[in-house]
């Protein structure tokens, strides 16, 4: 039979991680400043709320909640005065801190990920307690437990980004087809139903991905169209209404100003105004030159 072997293509430089310390603490303080630690580290909140401040940057964190301690940067926790923290707390070594850190999803902006869920508590009581004990055997167990929480964040990470990847996938073939149909009576019901999507959770994520309601999207790019229209001069004010999609003029009317700050009427006589004033520049640069040229 032929040998066979995998290569491993896709991995940090050397994966060598070694744990530094792991603790638990029971908060019976409000506000705890701590200086920059020489390693990387995170901490999973049990119980309690309050608050992580790193970098000039308050997050709010609560139970479930798992916080990034980068390398030299000093951070600070404030717990709540009725709900102190409890929570478990590791260190460790490894010259690929930065690439690990970042593919379990944490970054220095971005340093809090909420779980909802015991898993990251529950293995870090676990090196704690094989940790509680200086053997080489459960020091080894320890650092597999670790690796544990690792591909735990690997996978959440990755789940993410396909997540991510589908919401703007979503968003944008809703404005493929609101750019298609924009002259028809489209709505968000309409949309939703094509992407086989609830309406309400549709409209969430088109705000949260375009900072603007699908409503919103629709009625600039119909605007956007009739100013194409009046520059083109062509049609009527009310054709110019219909052709992009408004039924109702006066509507049409109050959504141009509202984006202009000028109606469609005052928007065409400024490009009339605009047109006459380039014309009559244009004509004195031909008479000027004229002159030039007699003159030469």
């Amino acid at each position: 039979m032929k040998n066979r072997d995998v290569r491993v293509i896709n991995q940090i430089e050397n994966f060598n991680v070694k744990i530094n310390n792991c603790g638990v603490d029971r908060h019976s303080y409000l506000l705890s400043e701590n200086p920059s630690i020489h390693h990387y580290g995170f901490f999973a909140i049990y119980d309690g709320t309050g608050s992580y401040i790193l970098n000039g940057k308050t997050f709010p964190i609560k139970k479930g909640d798992v916080c990034y301690i980068p390398r030299g940067m000093p951070y600070a926790t404030k717990s709540d005065v009725d709900a102190p923290f409890k929570l478990y707390y590791l260190a460790f070594n490894s010259p690929d801190g930065p690439s690990l850190m970042s593919r379990m999803g944490f970054s220095i902006d971005s340093p809090v990920i909420s779980t909802e869920s015991d898993y990251v508590k529950k293995k870090l009581a676990a090196i704690f307690k094989l940790l509680s004990y200086d053997s080489f055997n459960r020091v080894m167990k320890a650092n597999m437990v670790l690796f544990e929480i690792f591909y735990y964040f690997f996978k959440r990470n990755k789940a993410n980004d396909k997540i991510n990847t589908d919401k703007n996938r979503y968003v944008k073939i809703a404005e493929d087809i609101i750019q298609q149909n924009y002259t028809t009576n489209i709505s968000v019901d309409t949309i939703a139903k094509h992407l086989h999507l609830n309406r309400t959770y549709l409209s969430h994520l088109f705000v949260s991905i375009k900072g603007l309601s699908i409503k919103q999207y629709l009625t600039a790019f119909r605007i956007e169209k009739a100013m194409d229209l009046l520059h083109e001069g062509k049609l009527t004010i009310a054709q110019i209404a219909q052709e992009v999609g408004f039924n109702d003029s006066v509507n049409f009317y109050r959504q141009f100003k509202k984006l202009n700050y000028v109606s469609p009427k005052q928007f065409q006589q400024n490009l009339k105004n605009d047109k006459g004033r380039i014309q009559r520049d244009e004509d004195r640069l031909k008479l000027l030159k004229s002159v030039y040229d007699k003159e030469n």
